[in-house]
């Protein structure tokens, strides 16, 4: 094989600053290549020029014989050049529905480096669940043209909540929800994926509390009797919270025990499976270590009333509730 060789060239300059220099070498294979100097100045790479102080992904994409880089990020995007060499030829902005405008680059905000550099905002503020792209064209001393594109993204996949009559609801909005809620959701449905995080409590007929957290990857049913938190985020840290509590519906369970662990809030008990026997009836037994109240359903005009309650010790007792029309 060829032994690799090594050449030193030594440049001296006597024409103060501001000169281009244009090294030209015809590599191995036959291609020839130019490096451009220009001496005295503060020069900035290309890979360099654009500055993000936040996540994102770069990419290196290939258009006709040459290429040019591309970002994706949800934090403040800025142009970074030294404008004796390089002049912002056009920044032209396209919105998610394909819109086009250029910007006047003399109106966005930008200030000069102590080393002589500008840095140019390409936009003021992140906005969350957003989409722009933003191409940027240079072109340099030598008419070399240096492109750019931006992607500010900030998007998240959207989430339904729907019940078995095909009815969606606004979780965050309304006060009672009471029927179980399909979550759908499409991981996918943008350039990132979108991951959701789903927490649910509740309180047993003991007065304990009980949580869980886990991940999904598609849709999923809500069931009743919880309270849920559900985040979703993408890999560049945009997040938005959902919380809300599915109570029992009362079709099929007229009622519901609430008790406040927090002695705040009232979270609803699980259904009980254990019973009590009363005058011979076999009734729904709770137990729970706080004070309890009974809600029905006002849809059925039911109403209810106390009929019985015994006392075991000065903290123990049992109370006994009649619903009825």
């Amino acid at each position: 094989g060829e032994t690799a060789q090594t050449h030193t060239y030594t440049f001296r300059n006597t024409t103060g600053t501001g000169r281009n220099l244009v090294f030209v070498y015809t590599d191995n294979f036959g291609v020839t290549q130019k490096i451009f100097k220009i001496i005295g100045l503060t020069d900035i790479k290309y890979d360099d020029m654009i500055v993000i102080n936040g996540n994102y992904d770069k990419q290196l994409v290939s258009e006709g014989d040459g290429t040019y880089l591309e970002y994706y990020t949800n934090a403040i995007a800025k142009i970074n050049y030294q404008p004796a060499i390089y002049t912002i030829s056009s920044i032209e902005c396209i919105d998610e529905n394909g819109n086009r405008a250029l910007l006047n680059v003399n109106q966005l905000t930008s200030n000069t480096e102590s080393n002589g550099t500008v840095l140019v905002n390409l936009y003021d503020r992140a906005q969350p669940n957003f989409y722009a792209k933003y191409v940027i064209i240079l072109n340099d001393t030598l008419e070399n043209e240096y492109k750019f594109v931006v992607n500010f993204y900030s998007k998240l996949a959207d989430i339904t909540f729907v019940d078995s009559s095909n009815h969606y609801h606004d979780v965050e909005s309304e006060s009672t929800i009471s029927r179980a809620l399909y979550l759908n959701f499409d991981k996918n449905q943008y350039k990132y994926p979108t991951y959701v995080e789903i927490t649910k409590t509740y309180t047993d007929e003991y007065g304990v509390n009980h949580e869980e957290t886990f991940m999904i990857e598609e849709s999923i049913m809500l069931l009743e009797g919880y309270t849920y938190s559900i985040l979703k985020y993408n890999d560049f840290g945009d997040q938005y919270f959902y919380n809300f509590t599915i109570r029992k519906s009362y079709s099929s369970h007229f009622f519901s025990v609430l008790v406040k662990p927090d002695g705040i809030n009232y979270q609803e008990l699980a259904p009980s499976s254990s019973k009590y026997n009363y005058n011979g009836y076999n009734i729904d037994q709770y137990f729970s270590i706080y004070d309890a109240i009974v809600e029905v359903s006002g849809n059925d005009n039911l109403t209810y009333e106390v009929v019985a309650t015994q006392q075991y010790t000065e903290d123990s007792y049992t109370t006994v509730y009649y619903i009825h029309t």
